[in-house]
């Protein structure tokens, strides 16, 4: 097993805030993780079953765990407080704070903005709901 005893010796990461810094701070937390062979490993595929589970995997879980909470402000914290590995720690931050979840939910409402009903979907909802909704005002008047 890997001496873990070095990583207390290097600078702490700047803590994740949030969205705006995820990516520098994911891409530092992987090359702190990468440091202790197999830190990465745990932290990024599913855990083994629970009777493959040896005492090598536990610690290096446990550092892996420890390193990602500690560079988390506490407000991120609370998000994996419960986690009880570092691959569930990961994966919550990872699935709330990746840019990809921000593009899809951009596009998602870039869409949904742009979205316009065609003239079938209209008699469609009305043929529903029988609801024509308020006549327009005339465009002339006397």
């Amino acid at each position: 097993m890997a001496d873990l005893t070095f990583a207390a010796l290097r600078p702490s990461p700047p803590k994740l805030v949030g969205a705006s810094n995820y990516r520098t701070w994911a891409k530092d937390m992987e090359m702190i993780l990468l440091r202790v062979p197999g830190a990465w490993k745990v932290t990024t595929e599913d855990p083994p079953e629970e009777e493959e589970l040896t005492p090598d995997w536990h610690q290096k879980n446990d550092f892996a765990r420890s390193e990602i909470h500690l560079a988390c402000s506490p407000e991120r914290q609370e998000l994996i407080i419960d986690s009880e590995t570092a691959y569930e720690s990961w994966k919550i931050l990872k699935d709330k704070y990746s840019r990809r979840n921000e593009i899809v939910t951009q596009r998602l409402k870039k869409e949904f903005a742009s979205a316009k009903m065609t003239e079938e979907d209209v008699s469609e909802y009305i043929e529903v709901t029988g609801d024509w909704g308020k006549p327009p005002a005339p465009l002339w008047c006397f």
